[in-house]
């Protein structure tokens, strides 16, 4: 009897101590389930908020290059504004260019008159000496008007006197001819060197404003080439944001599409709600929220639904998702955690063996493990659990009644 009696306190603290260790198993595996769901993102998430990322790298990128575009636009502004001055500076060239060569052209025209005129007078003039030689010839044969002439000649005196005084005139008047073409000569010839010197410095004026213009005119050409390089820059640049435009546009539009396959298959697991296989082919042997009897004997209140199953039977998810745990987990045993959307989990853990790695996505009837009771030391058969969010719901209203069993 006190042997009987000493054993039951034993037992009974072994008892106590198991409970207490499997609550505080059970805070455990919910504090690590709930660091497991928190930290691993679904892929699609992850991808999303790449493409953020890189919708943002664009988008600096996109504003550099705009501001550097606005730059190559002033440059252009200004060369363009240098170019419109030296063109009105080549326009106000080539106007007094114009005048200039006017009055070149006006002067060589007087210049040739000139010298027309001046070879006329040349003409005239040796015409004159001729005459006047031979006038002054004639009357120094004739001498002067003398008592022979005046006796001898068949001439009365008073003719002989005024033919005398006529020729006289005459060649008087001769030499004054002379001299007046000798001073219209002076003057022509002086003329004809100031027309020459004005013309002279006419065309001076002229080869200084082509050589202007030719300055300007290459200085305009490098302008041109300056202006050239600016738009081509400009115009690479422009290319660069299109491409970086259309690029981020790209990624909008790709971010938009995994947004909808996102909707897609997590509508898509949703509306399979009720309908979904069983995780393996066995008999419901514990309810949601009913209480279990563990090894030790002790009641637990289970958290989803324990199913048994013949070892060495395929374990598989019930449906596509992403595996963001796969291996041991303290209370759990070997376990499977998969993600399937809309903050939907499920856990399916007491496994032989994994059959699936973290960070895997899977389609629905994927094996992810192999049944078995070896890997556990409280409990028995295959347990499942279905997760919205952090709280546990029943599995039993995912799985299709019709391929339920229950013990």
């Amino acid at each position: 009897m006190n042997s009987v009696q000493q054993k039951k306190p034993v037992r009974n603290v072994l008892r106590g101590t198991a409970f207490l260790f499997i609550f505080a198993m059970q805070g455990i595996c919910a504090c690590v389930f709930n660091t497991f769901a928190m930290s691993q993102e679904p892929s699609v998430e992850k991808q999303i908020e790449s493409y953020n990322e890189s919708i943002l790298y664009l988008e600096g990128n996109i504003a550099v290059a705009r501001g550097e575009d606005n730059q190559f636009k002033r440059e252009e502004k200004k060369i363009l504004h240098d170019i419109l001055q030296m063109d009105l500076i080549v326009a106000e060239h080539q106007t007094k260019l114009r005048k200039l060569q006017a009055s070149a052209k006006k002067y060589r025209t007087i210049i040739r008159g000139t010298e027309k005129k001046l070879q006329h007078l040349h003409t005239e003039r040796e015409k004159a000496e001729v005459m006047l030689q031979k006038r002054a010839s004639v009357f120094y044969r004739m001498g002067r008007l003398g008592l022979l002439n005046a006796i001898f000649s068949a001439r009365t005196l008073p003719d002989l006197i005024i033919f005398n005084n006529a020729f006289e005139q005459l060649v008087t008047y001769d030499s004054k001819l002379l001299a007046a073409y000798e001073e219209t000569l002076k003057l022509q010839k002086k003329n004809t060197e100031s027309f020459k010197l004005q013309n002279a410095a006419l065309d001076k004026l002229v080869k200084q404003g082509k050589g202007e213009e030719v300055k300007v005119a290459v200085a305009r050409k490098n302008l041109e080439k300056v202006l050239k390089a600016v738009q081509d820059k400009r115009s690479l640049h422009r290319k660069t944001i299109q491409q970086l435009e259309k690029k981020s546009q790209e990624i909008t539009e790709a971010i938009s599409r995994v947004k909808d396959e996102i909707t897609r298959e997590q509508k898509a697991f949703l509306k399979s709600k009720g309908k979904l296989p069983m995780p393996v082919d066995g008999i419901v042997r514990t309810r949601f929220h009913a209480w279990t009897e563990n090894k030790f004997g002790e009641q637990e209140l289970c958290e989803g639904i324990e199913i048994e199953a013949p070892d060495g039977a395929s374990v598989c998810a019930i449906g596509t998702g992403k595996v963001i745990f796969a291996g041991y987990l303290e209370g759990y045993g070997n376990a499977v955690i998969i993600n399937h959307g809309s903050h939907v989990y499920t856990v399916t853990a007491r496994l032989e063996n994994v059959e699936v790695e973290a960070e895997k996505t899977i389609r629905s009837g994927t094996v992810i493990g192999i049944a078995g009771d070896s890997t556990t030391l409280f409990t028995r058969g295959l347990y499942f659990e279905v997760r919205q969010g952090n709280n546990q719901v029943d599995p039993l209203e995912w799985i299709d009644s019709e391929q339920l069993k229950f013990k």
